[in-house]
């Protein structure tokens, strides 16, 4: 989430390293993703998730934990077959696009 008086660049930043344990730079973004979700006692909640590709300038992936059980670098042409989600194989088309890969 974007805590205040963030960015979305700078809460992207932030996120990232404290998901992954890396630190990184971002080189353009890649859209943004609207969802809707309900709480457990029922609320319905709009949610707008804003992708960005970013390049890992240092830092280590830390041990699984009870949210990140795995962490580790593929080639982007195999990132999609790992995708649990729909929304998330399209931000992953629009980096692979921003990179120069064909699929």
């Amino acid at each position: 989430h974007i805590e205040e008086g963030e960015t979305r660049e700078e809460a992207a930043l932030r996120e990232v390293k404290e998901e992954t344990g890396l630190d990184a730079r971002i080189t353009e973004p890649l859209g943004e993703i609207v969802y809707f979700y309900r709480r457990r006692n029922g609320d319905l909640v709009r949610k707008t998730v804003y992708h960005f590709l970013m390049e890992a300038t240092s830092g280590e992936f830390p041990s699984p934990t009870w949210e990140i059980t795995e962490s580790r670098w593929v080639p982007i042409t195999e990132a999609q077959s790992l995708l649990s989600y729909k929304n998330d194989a399209g931000v992953v088309a629009r980096a692979m696009a921003a990179l120069g890969v064909k699929p």
